[in-house]
């Protein structure tokens, strides 16, 4: 009886190596030709190879994708048993997600797909003669996560790995004193082992269980050195305050946060072990990234200004910087071993986007549009909201195409910042309040964004029709953090805006590129008054482009609540 066979891979291996050595001498050179050029997801995997546990010859780049996903998303959830063999009873059980373990489904595809279409073309050639006589099995991309492994065995593998204990200190930040740990042995298995074995499984999607052997452990540091130590400790603990130093700035470490940068650890000396003492830089660095804010700024762009008909830098930039912690760190370690009682930071220059030098090609050379309101009658507070508020806008340059946010540009509405209480009307009634009179500022900022014709992107009129800012729908109110009044910089070059407050009255100026544009404004209007005193109203904004063809039209609304009907809902900073 003839056996059927309906692919290369059920053929017997002798029989493979015949078909595979018949494919080159009578014309498969040719055939096998035709998959070494470009390859694309079309393209199946050559005869042979598999992904993982996935056979890909029958399978489309795309649903070997998904098998495989499939298959790796189960072995990840599944019980993976590790097991002591000369230790009965004693085993383990978790997922390998629990271990640390993430595979790399994509590139381990890919990879499989590019067997025998990869190198020169002997080599291509020979690796699909032996996948078609032997099989080739792509192993899955595997990523094991040292600090989720190295968790996993702190907390769960404690049964069958528990290192021995040499005799040690640790600083007591309490007492500022070195605390006496004393030594006992230990069972331990070997880690690396057990991390290869996981990588194993891992890269064959298999759940096959996990042996290791357990040995015993014994301590290798009883008594030797430990009060040397101890006092070497001390001495770099209490030899004086110890600065963090930058350009501008020094920093007096506590001595509980030194104290926790010394450890100790075994050193062999005439055949024995002693305890000696080591400046951990990774302490160090745990310390630095914690407190890397006290030492780094931001850069800070020039600011500009438009005088006597020309834009000049009025605050030069500077540079910002970011602290380099890993060399930071080991500078401070150096210091310490050297007795030394001072260390510098090391920093990257962060440079300003924008310096005075930027001043010819930020393309400002007209006033695009202006708005000033008046405040006058205002209570001490307002006034002076009013005047820090728009204070904080003045200089502010947009690139083109940028989106400018009056809360972000305005920061923290703090006493810190210069903001005081006022009175606003809250729930119908007239109560002091925080940042009383910023709405005034954004309503003026809003009226100039408008007259320069610039795109808005968000605007929430007020919730009542306040006579200081006259007829009703030509405001903007701002509310953290649900309220901000939003730009775009719809022109080719950078926007500046100018404030200044003088007198009782706020004004803004937007300057920017001559692109001949045309603002033409129609309203504000109100076109519906309620019986209750609740008004509607509407305005228009139509941009024209030099040539009169529109470039912006937008249409604002405007919904006011009754003054007279009880309780209004009103924003604290009107």
């Amino acid at each position: 009886m003839v056996r059927a066979y309906r692919s290369i891979s059920q053929l017997p291996r002798s029989w493979k190596i015949i078909v595979a050595v018949s494919v080159l001498s009578v014309g498969g050179f040719a055939v096998a030709s035709t998959a070494l050029g470009y390859q694309n997801a079309a393209t199946p995997a050559i005869q042979g190879v598999s992904a993982g546990p996935v056979y890909l010859t029958p399978l489309s780049q795309e649903e070997a994708l998904r098998q495989l996903a499939l298959d790796a998303e189960r072995f990840l959830a599944s019980e993976l048993t590790i097991t002591v063999t000369n230790n009965a009873g004693t085993s383990v059980s978790a997922s390998p997600n629990e271990m640390g373990v993430s595979l790399d489904i994509e590139e381990t595809v890919r990879r499989a797909y590019a067997r025998g279409r990869e190198g020169f073309l002997l080599k291509r050639l020979a690796e699909q003669l032996y996948a078609i006589a032997f099989g080739i099995r792509e192993p899955v991309r595997v990523n094991i996560d040292q600090r989720v492994f190295n968790a996993f065995v702190d907390t769960r593998l404690t049964q069958m790995h528990r290192p021995a204990q040499n005799t040690s200190l640790v600083f007591n930040p309490n007492t500022g004193e070195f605390d006496y740990i004393a030594a006992h042995s230990g069972t331990v298995v070997k880690l690396d082992v057990l991390r290869d074995e996981l990588t194993r499984r891992a890269e064959n999607i298999s759940t096959e269980p996990i042996l290791l052997v357990q040995r015993h452990q014994e301590a290798i540091v009883i008594e030797r050195g430990i009060e040397a130590a101890r006092v070497e400790a001390l001495h770099i603990l209490n030899g004086g305050s110890f600065e963090l130093l930058t350009e501008d700035t020094q920093l007096d470490v506590a001595k509980k946060d030194m104290g926790a940068w010394i450890r100790f650890i075994p050193e062999r000396a005439d055949g024995n072990y002693r305890l000696a003492v080591h400046i951990s830089a990774d302490a160090i660095e745990t310390y630095l990234d914690e407190r890397a804010s006290e030492f780094e700024r931001e850069p800070t762009n020039a600011q500009f200004a438009v005088t006597g008909g020309k834009v000049r830098a009025f605050s030069l930039e500077q540079p910002g910087r970011k602290l380099n912690i890993a060399p930071s760190a080991q500078a401070i370690k150096a210091a310490l071993e050297r007795t030394e009682r001072t260390a510098t930071l090391s920093f990257t220059e962060i440079p300003a986007s924008l310096t005075a030098d930027d001043v010819e090609t930020l393309g400002i050379t007209t006033l695009l549009g202006s708005a000033s309101t008046s405040f006058a009658g205002s209570v001490y507070g307002r006034v002076e909201n009013i005047r820090v508020g728009s204070a904080k806008h003045n200089g502010t340059l947009l690139p083109p195409g940028g989106e400018f946010s009056f809360l972000e540009n305005l920061g923290p509405i703090t006493a810190a910042e210069g903001f005081r209480n006022s009175f606003v009307i809250k729930n119908g009634k007239i109560i002091p309040g925080f940042g009383g009179g910023l709405c005034q500022v954004s309503t003026t900022l809003f009226r100039a964004a408008v007259n320069a014709g610039l795109q808005l992107t968000e605007r929430h009129p007020h919730s009542l029709a306040l006579d200081i800012y006259g007829t009703p729908g030509f405001d903007a109110a701002i509310y953290r953090p649900g309220l901000d009044l939003k730009f775009r910089n719809n022109t080719s070059g950078y926007l500046l805006v100018q404030s200044r407050v003088v007198g009782s009255r706020v004004t803004f100026e937007v300057y920017g590129p001559n692109d001949g544009r045309t603002v033409r404004i129609q309203g504000p209007s109100v076109y519906q008054t309620s019986e209750t005193g609740a008004k509607k109203a509407w305005l228009k904004q139509t941009v024209l482009d030099e040539n009169n063809n529109v470039m912006e039209e937008q249409i604002f609304y405007s919904n006011y609540g009754s003054p007279y009907v009880e309780p209004a809902v009103v924003n604290p900073l009107e």
